[in-house]
């Protein structure tokens, strides 16, 4: 839920700043909200399946024609686990060129890369992001300036600013952060520099959530710090199969995606407790439970999941899902076992498993 702006040395008046998300006609490229809370902002992403999308496109108008160098900001969404070239590629298209620069395949977060220098020669243009391989491509934002030293690169986190959210808005990001925290903490590859992110973060929204939902100044500034200290800890150890799950519904049902890890969340940690070791006693503890130690596992592993569910709750989650049918369910789960967030999970999944905890929101 914080505002993450990232801002050039110097703006000039020629520069042109494009958010992905308003493209007009945005093809078949859907909307997706997983990073809203590091950003402020959804982006475009290119859920293809392995087939290429059709192309987003928008009418973009420079002040001044002249040349441009043009950045992108991407997000190469396999770096936590894998070294190697990303699936995502994407191009840029201006008037129907197409830049020579594949986008989305490299960086280790969300990034800066540099597309290629245009010479614009008309004021009014058409802009496109052309999918090349269906592998959920990421864009945030299109950055055109004439001075080729400027590129993006200081963040701004400012409660302030989001004194304005709505409600729902707040509350879908704060409990996305919240999924961050705890999935970071009970993924497979969790160890003890990201754990204390994680539980400070979780120590953090469970104390400020409700009252950044109501818009109080303390409310709002905890969770800035806790979102970012969040995606700190989760940006180096992955997460599991809320997010998996969460991403199958934002990209077949536009659910926000905040939403849907909130209803995923205490089912996610039911289902994999068993699996989590004494993890879940900290989750309670930071959650605010108190007398975690003289819990067996059984209460204070009910304990962490009651918690979640009563602060759900509390900022006005819904627990259903009524879009979902029972023939979307194949589509849904085997699109969810091969999201990158799957393998992270604490407790090795299948097909049939996922099916079950979707019917579990239905």
């Amino acid at each position: 839920m914080a505002l993450f702006a990232f801002i050039p040395e110097y703006i000039y008046s020629a520069d042109l700043w494009v958010e992905a998300e308003g493209f007009d006609n945005k093809g078949g490229w859907v909307v997706d909200q997983q990073f809203m809370d590091q950003m402020g902002s959804s982006y475009l992403m290119a859920h293809g399946m392995g087939q290429p999308v059709e192309d987003a496109e928008t009418e973009i108008n420079f002040d001044k024609t002249g040349v441009y160098h043009v950045y992108v900001r991407t997000y190469n969404w396999t770096s936590p686990w894998y070294n190697g070239e990303g699936p995502g590629k994407f191009r840029l298209k201006l008037n129907g060129e197409t830049f020579s620069a594949v986008l989305g395949v490299t960086g280790d977060r969300w990034m800066w890369q540099k597309a290629g220098i245009v010479e614009v020669k008309q004021k009014k243009n058409r802009l496109a992001l052309h999918d090349l391989s269906g592998f959920n491509g990421r864009c945030d934002a299109i950055y055109f300036t004439m001075d080729e030293n400027d590129i993006p690169e200081v963040a701004v986190i400012d409660p302030e600013m989001m004194s304005s959210m709505p409600k729902g808005l707040t509350a879908a990001t704060g409990m996305d952060a919240l999924t961050h925290a705890i999935e970071g903490y009970t993924t497979k590859a969790a160890w003890e520099i990201p754990d204390m992110f994680h539980l400070e973060a979780i120590k953090l929204i469970s104390r400020n959530l409700r009252g950044a939902v109501e818009n109080t100044p303390e409310g709002r500034e905890g969770m800035a710090m806790a979102q970012y200290i969040a995606g700190m800890g989760f940006s180096n150890v992955g997460l599991g199969i809320a997010h998996s799950i969460a991403h199958t519904l934002g990209a077949h049902y536009d659910t926000p995606h905040g939403v849907a890890c909130a209803m995923m969340l205490p089912i996610v940690m039911e289902y994999n407790q068993e699996y989590t070791g004494e993890r879940l006693r900290e989750v309670a503890r930071a959650m605010g439970v108190e007398g975690v130690d003289e819990m067996t596992q059984e209460e204070y592993r009910k304990a962490a999941i009651d918690a979640v569910k009563k602060l759900s709750a509390d900022v006005g989650i819904p627990v259903k899902n009524d879009r979902i049918r029972e023939e979307d369910l194949d589509v849904l789960a085997a699109d969810a076992f091969a999201d990158a967030c799957c393998p992270g999970n604490p407790r090795d999944t299948s097909v049939e498993d996922l099916k079950e905890l979707y019917r579990k929101i239905m």
